[in-house]
């Protein structure tokens, strides 16, 4: 299959934890059709994943790297398509399904999840067209999922879009918040073990502004550990949010 340059919609690049160095490091490349493995220039890329699903926002993914306490892998959300996990030492890709056996999630179909993050050591997962975001149990892939309701928590209401990460410096030395976002720019903050807990609590909800269309409206790996948000501010940083800075929300960046 050609791969064209503009046909690539999301790039993923895995670095491995193999102490030889670079064996089990991947470049993939996403298109509407699948996933494309393009590690090597001297090759033809190779379909490895192929997408049943290759209309509309196909190959628009959202990923990120997770490790349990003894492997390691990528995620990939697709808004079209589900799940997949990618394991770097056996480099197999799967398409996560809904059930109760190896490689399954219960209790919400993985076909409808889009965005997601992990939050010490717990995997959540943000489900389409909703404002639920599903919680697997501490260092778990797959297995029974737990629904976390955000509906109640957005002011001004709208769909959930993703899940995010922020972190600050305390008293106490760094603190790391999981960060909810609305389509219509609410920010819910939390903080403790997972939902589960007793130590579980809100640190704040605040407005952002209405956002752009799409998933990719914030930056995951945090800026010198900010959040930033694009909205219809401009860059908005959840720092400042938090301080109550309204006239500093923007950025220049």
């Amino acid at each position: 299959d050609a791969l064209p340059i503009w046909g690539v919609r999301t790039l993923i690049s895995v670095k491995s934890q193999n102490p030889t160095g670079g064996s089990q490091d991947h470049l993939f490349a996403v298109t509407a059709l699948g996933i494309y493995d393009v590690t090597s220039s001297g090759t033809a890329p190779a379909l490895v994943v192929t997408f049943g699903i290759t209309a509309n926002n196909a190959g628009y993914g959202h990923w990120f790297e997770y490790t349990t306490t003894s492997l390691q892998y990528i995620i990939y959300l697709d808004e079209e398509n589900g799940m997949y996990t990618y394991q770097t030492n056996t480099a197999t890709w799967l398409k996560v399904t809904l059930g109760v056996g190896a490689g399954q999630i219960s209790n919400v179909d993985p076909a409808t999840l889009v965005h997601g993050v992990t939050y010490k050591g717990v995997l959540y997962l943000v489900e389409k067209n909703s404002s639920h975001c599903w919680y697997l149990a501490v260092d778990a892939l797959y297995g029974p999922a737990t629904k976390f309701e955000l509906g109640n928590k957005f002011l001004k209401g709208g769909f959930l879009v993703g899940a995010y990460i922020y972190m600050v410096n305390g008293s106490v030395g760094p603190q790391k918040f999981i960060v909810f976002l609305s389509s219509v720019g609410d920010v819910s903050l939390w903080t403790g073990t997972n939902p589960s807990q007793t130590d579980w609590n809100s640190a704040g909800s605040f407005y952002a502004g209405d956002l752009p269309a799409g998933r990719r409206v914030a930056n995951s790996n945090q800026f010198n550990g900010d959040l930033l948000i694009i909205s219809i501010y401009g860059v908005v940083q959840v720092s400042n949010l938090i301080a109550g800075r309204s006239e500093e929300h923007t950025s220049e960046l």
